[in-house]
């Protein structure tokens, strides 16, 4: 790349607009796909319980003490996560032509899942996550983030969890500025697990998440998506994974279309019960019908975190 296109992005993504775009791309990207509600029946382990000893001392001598399996659920419904992660990105201004990058990333954030009864959950959650650039500054921006949604787990569809999610997102400039986007957004979709094997398993699902309202207006898009993977628990302690989503977004505003296909792959090691080290790598391609957003990103980080349940 010469150094003269260099200098004309560094111009680019340095002013106002440019750089209100690119992060509002770049942050939408850092909300993580849909997923699946946490359900209590994840949490349900098995336990020993003795037999209550009869009260004849025959009985006792024929049937000896005895242990029996029994299910009981161990639910620990509020959780707190905290991370840091560094990535390096081929292509900083989610532009047709790439200019590379690194960036940390940081996060917070305390969720509540508990059933209300049934087969219903609920799940809420409070998130914070700061972007700190290396070279482009101009592109920090900080991102919170909140949800509330319900989940039905149909066990007349094979334990398929149907979903409907609330979310609340607003993006600023780096330590809390001026306000680049806030949106409301509705998120309806399914979910699906299959239990290949002991620590084998894929997914899949299907969700269609509309804008109710953002600001600027024309922020606004609607994003309709399918997406699946397959992880596998290789060790007690070392987990791998592969997934992919294919979205249609649709920006109202603009009468914009665009086709958004992401790969991912990663591997995560738990060093505790609480704390976690991964490797992830992504590949991102967006196809759009204006060619000015149009563009490959390949992005690739270690993550270090701790997840607590309480």
């Amino acid at each position: 790349m010469s150094r003269s296109f260099a200098l004309l992005v560094v111009a680019l993504i340095s002013g106002t607009c440019i750089a209100q775009e690119v992060r509002t791309e770049i942050a939408r990207q850092a909300l993580p796909p849909t997923l699946r509600l946490r359900t209590v029946a994840e949490n349900t382990q098995r336990i020993t319980t003795p037999i209550e000893q009869p009260s004849s001392p025959d009985a006792a001598a024929e049937f000896g003490e005895q242990v029996v399996l029994m299910r009981q659920a161990q639910w620990d419904p509020w959780s707190a996560d905290a991370g840091v992660s560094l990535f390096f990105t081929d292509n900083v201004a989610l532009a047709p032509r790439a200019v590379e990058d690194w960036f940390m990333k940081y996060d917070l954030g305390v969720g509540y899942t508990n059933r209300i009864g049934g087969p219903w959950s609920m799940d809420v959650s409070l998130a914070q996550a700061m972007v700190r650039y290396d070279q482009f500054d101009a592109l920090d921006f900080d991102l919170t983030r909140a949800t509330a949604g319900i989940a039905y787990e149909a066990s007349w569809l094979s334990d398929a969890s149907f979903f409907l999610r609330y979310q609340f997102y607003r993006i600023t400039d780096a330590g809390f500025g001026d306000e680049i986007l806030r949106n409301h957004t509705l998120s309806v979709g399914v979910q699906k697990i299959w239990k290949v094997s002991k620590g084998q398993q894929l997914f899949f699902g299907i969700s269609s998440d509309p804008s109710l309202e953002a600001t600027p207006a024309i922020a606004e898009r609607h994003e309709h998506a399918a997406f699946g993977g397959w992880s596998l628990r290789l060790t007690e302690k070392l987990t791998a994974q592969v997934s992919g989503r294919v979205g249609y977004h649709v920006s109202t505003a603009t009468d914009r279309r665009d086709w958004n296909y992401v790969a991912l792959a990663s591997a995560a090691y738990a060093v505790t019960d609480w704390a976690s080290v991964s490797v992830t790598s992504s590949v991102a391609w967006n196809e759009s019908d204006r060619a000015v957003f149009t563009y490959r990103n390949v992005i690739a980080g270690v993550f270090v975190g701790m997840h607590l349940t309480f």
